[in-house]
């Protein structure tokens, strides 16, 4: 009986809760996170829903992370048109990367109907994936919104459910970087 009970206290809901009790509303979403990824094999996704006419040179891409300032260098350079898989990365001069797909909007559309809306005309959906992580979130987090700014692109992260126009989604994520401790 004290076993069950146990169980429920620490349950995955009850600790989230009792960290966003804990902690103010700029640290809530990256407590929320790291907690999924401490206690989840799975990977974790970030959707840029953004135009086809849109989708740029990972030259390009790195420039717009240069301009918003986050301490990440990209090695990939071809068309992120083309590209497929794992990009690696540096973040703070630690060796690091994410996964990076480029599909259809409605691909992913098909699983969340309700951004459809807000994505708009926006026809293509870039994903960024990560597991389990801090270093690997970071890289992926400042390649996203560095990517949504540069695209014109709606940010979607459907583990919290934000949907973000670019210039929200890059003060929200300069606020998480900041509180990420690495």
């Amino acid at each position: 009986m004290a076993e069950g009970i146990e169980k429920r206290l620490w349950s995955m809901e009850n600790v989230v809760a009792l960290i966003e009790c804990a902690v103010g509303e700029r640290q809530r979403r990256n407590a929320r996170r790291l907690i999924l990824m401490a206690g989840s094999p799975l990977s974790i996704e970030l959707h840029i829903f953004l135009s086809d006419a849109s989708a740029p040179t990972g030259r390009d891409w790195q420039h717009a992370i240069e301009a918003a300032g986050f301490p990440l260098i990209l090695h990939a350079e071809s068309d992120l048109a083309l590209y497929r898989g794992f990009v690696p990365a540096t973040y703070k001069g630690r060796q690091t990367g994410f996964e990076f797909y480029l599909d259809a909007a409605s691909d992913i559309l098909a699983a969340y109907p309700h951004v459809g809306q807000q994505a708009g005309r926006r026809t293509r959906c870039a994903t960024l994936r990560w597991s389990g992580d801090l270093l690997e979130m970071c890289a992926a987090l400042a390649a996203a919104v560095s990517l949504a700014k540069l695209t014109d692109g709606l940010y979607f992260s459907p583990e919290d459910g934000t949907v973000s126009e670019p210039d929200e989604a890059l003060a929200a994520a300069r606020n998480e970087l900041k509180s990420a401790d690495l």
